[in-house]
């Protein structure tokens, strides 16, 4: 390989390596941004459940809903989701009045 030609194969992996930066970090602050919502949202939902009259209502379709979800990807089952589902009803299930589970 020519100086020239490594020179122009070094630049263009610089230029590869800057855009896979620029992709990286627009990854992370939508990452960031959808994480900040999604708390909110949670911590909102969690309030609203503890102060609804009908709190055991709501957790009992919460846990009938989350049952039916985990049921329809048993063909694509998906761990990693299924256990963060599972820690959020959790948190909303105790935020309606039950005790964690043990």
């Amino acid at each position: 390989m020519e100086n020239n030609q490594l020179t122009e194969t070094i630049e263009k992996l610089r230029q590869e390596v800057e855009l896979l930066q620029k992709q990286a970090e627009a990854l992370k602050t939508g990452f960031n941004l959808l994480s900040a919502r999604s708390d909110l949202v949670d911590w909102v939902l969690q309030d609203m459940v503890a102060m609804h009259p009908r709190r055991k209502e709501l957790a009992a379709q919460l846990r009938e809903s989350v049952a039916e979800q985990v049921d329809a990807l048993a063909e694509d089952p998906n761990p990693e989701y299924e256990s963060f589902l599972t820690l959020t009803l959790a948190a909303v299930l105790e935020a309606a009045g039950e005790p964690p589970p043990r």
